[in-house]
């Protein structure tokens, strides 16, 4: 086969994708934030993150009543694991001074003197000043959630606005409202619970709490993601379906083949069949890149039912001449 190599161009699209799959702050605003207090809460434990019902990450994290958070996340996907982190130190009143963050794009350093910050990335220093207690979102960072739970006033209710930080982001708004309390089962354990909606950049998460703002699970139904705490994944289970979705029901069958051309190039394919059924709907999805990447959507619209093929088209990935 002629031609150079895709594979690093598969891959690199693939470490692009694993990082925005849940980007949440499209919208920016130009001024930079002083950050509200971290302290005065501690939690610590795992998350799992799960997208089209598949667990693809696992979120280590430590956050401690001195407002000190520490934070690892691993993403596989298409057959590639990248890493993310982030620890924050704070002064102390509990707001954070130093942010040390690392992922696949590269690590950024944003320093916190007053009002002022100094943001170190990829060889280059901006500069810039800030507003008053805003509070810190990061996308492998379910936990901090509960900081804006925690400032929500409930004798005021309704949606409520605060300003954010997004960790290796900028600035932005989130609007929180308080739903319902709720009673839920998890094993053999009785949880009184709060339904919340925190909205970012359009977005909108389901948030399950424990009434000290303790976050359980974070529900992203546009993206169909999900960050589920260790040991509490029924919680992904709503307790009641929507009668005008279809339910997964159906166990995959996956079969890989090669699709003979006119000019006898062969392309790679990888068909998804729900077990048992006869006739489905077809999905076609054609990519220049790895078929792999289509394979949690695949499997995910398949059990519905339906009938998926991710199709590499471009001839040198994947594709064998006869």
């Amino acid at each position: 086969m002629r031609g150079s190599n895709p594979e690093p161009q598969a891959a690199k699209y693939t470490l692009l994708m694993l990082r925005f799959v849940l980007l949440m702050a499209a919208a920016v605003l130009p001024a930079f934030s002083q950050p509200a207090s971290l302290s005065g809460f501690s939690d610590s434990g795992v998350f799992h993150l799960f997208l089209n019902e598949e667990s693809v990450g696992t979120i280590t994290f430590d956050w401690k009543k001195d407002g000190s958070y520490d934070s690892k996340c691993a993403l596989s996907m298409a057959g590639q694991t990248v890493q993310f982190a982030l620890t924050l130190t704070p002064d102390a009143e509990g707001r954070w001074i130093t942010a040390e963050i690392d992922n696949p794009a590269g690590k950024q350093s944003i320093q916190r003197e007053g009002k002022a910050l100094k943001v170190s990335a990829q060889g280059k220093t901006t500069n810039g000043n800030m507003r008053d207690e805003v509070l810190t979102f990061d996308n492998y960072s379910p936990a901090l959630m509960s900081q804006a739970l925690r400032k929500y006033d409930a004798a005021v209710g309704g949606e409520q606005v605060f300003p954010v930080r997004v960790m290796g982001g900028g600035g932005a708004n989130i609007t929180l409202e308080f739903k319902q309390n709720e009673q839920r089962t998890v094993g053999a354990r009785d949880l009184s619970l709060q339904r919340w909606v925190y909205t970012l950049a359009s977005i909108k998460i389901n948030v399950l709490a424990g009434p000290d703002g303790l976050v359980y699970l974070a529900d992203v139904p546009e993206q169909h993601a999900a960050y589920v705490r260790e040991g509490y994944e029924d919680l992904r289970k709503a307790p009641t379906e929507d009668p005008l979705l279809s339910a997964a029901k159906y166990d995959v069958k996956l079969s890989d083949v090669k699709i003979p051309m006119r000019d006898g190039v062969k392309l790679a394919t990888s068909i998804y069949l729900p077990a048992g059924v006869e006739k489905a709907p077809l999905i076609l999805v054609r990519t220049p890149y790895k078929k792999e990447m289509s394979d949690l959507q695949a499997r995910y619209y398949t059990r519905r039912p339906g009938r998926a093929w991710p199709l590499r088209f471009r001839r040198r990935l994947g594709a064998v001449r006869a």
